[in-house]
């Protein structure tokens, strides 16, 4: 059974994605909810939904999220280069141009 913080990040999500109306259980820990979806790695998303009172908390810890996405991707970048330098075959799923 989902808790009250998993219900609500569900709500966000959904809200996020599909442009709808999100329904929020009662007596929302919005702590509790940006911890889970920090846990889910899904902040920069749900952060869409959230209601104004809250949303700064949660704009800051989106565009961490997003920064630290970046930080990863260009390290995988730099990783595909060093491999391809030293001749090691690798598959490289995407590639990214910044």
């Amino acid at each position: 059974m989902l808790d009250s913080s998993q219900v609500t990040l569900l709500e966000l999500l959904k809200a996020s994605l599909f442009g709808i109306e999100a329904e929020f259980p009662e007596n929302v820990d919005w702590d509790a909810v940006l911890s889970e979806a920090k846990a889910q790695t899904v902040v920069a998303l749900a952060a869409k939904a959230v209601p104004k009172e809250v949303s700064s908390e949660w704009q800051v810890s989106a565009f961490q999220s997003q920064a630290n996405f970046v930080r990863v991707l260009h390290g995988q970048s730099q990783m595909v280069s060093l491999f391809e330098q030293a001749g090691i075959p690798c598959v490289s799923m995407c590639s990214y141009d910044w």
